[in-house]
């Protein structure tokens, strides 16, 4: 399939922390987890009808696949949304928890379109994954608590690629300027959460 093409105008993108770094007490889990599915949902209804018609998704489970997931049920009202997957390698997903690699194999088979930035995982594939999405967006969709890593990371790119960043994270605005960089849980073990 031929990459579409952008209305970066018209192209918001999507990245947030992982399930394990929700900030939620465990006994109201699925209170919260069903707080920032409508959050999810209002926010993307609300940039559509702004003029928004591209979504990309980066892939990553959590936040991510959440996002993806409001896309694909806006769809059904609105088909001619589109939802791209922008992924940093072939079947990068099956690191992921069992219910989250679903989550995602869901998303993939209605998306619009898929580009892979490369078929295996190299060095720096997530940064060029991440460096694309903001290149063809002028908005960026966050969960972000204000920790470092990956997510922290992407936020300080978008913006100094002066995106307009709406952050859910308990409707918190973002500082003007992230300067910091903590480097990725490496050591996190996917298969134990």
């Amino acid at each position: 399939m031929e990459m579409p093409t952008f209305t970066k105008e018209k192209t918001c993108f999507f990245s947030g922390h992982r399930p394990y770094k929700f900030a939620f007490e465990p006994e109201k889990e699925k209170e919260f987890l069903t707080e920032l599915k409508e959050k999810i949902a209002k926010t993307i209804r609300e940039l559509f009808e702004g003029g928004y018609d591209t979504f990309i998704c980066g892939g990553i489970y959590g936040f991510d696949v959440m996002c993806g997931e409001a896309v694909i049920e806006l769809k059904k009202e609105f088909p001619h949304i589109r939802l791209v997957c922008m992924l940093p390698f072939e079947n990068h997903h099956t690191e992921y928890p069992n219910e989250w690699q679903n989550r995602f194999l869901k998303i993939l088979d209605a998306c619009d379109f898929i580009d892979y930035i490369s078929p295996v995982k190299v060095t720096g594939c997530y940064y060029d994954r991440n460096q694309k999405m903001i290149e063809a967006s002028s908005h960026m969709i966050t969960y972000f608590d204000g920790r470092g890593g990956g997510t922290a990371r992407v936020v300080a790119s978008a913006q100094s690629g002066k995106l307009k960043i709406t952050n859910l994270y308990e409707n918190q605005p973002l500082p003007e300027n992230i300067t910091y960089f903590v480097g990725y849980d490496s050591n996190y073990d996917f298969n134990n959460k």
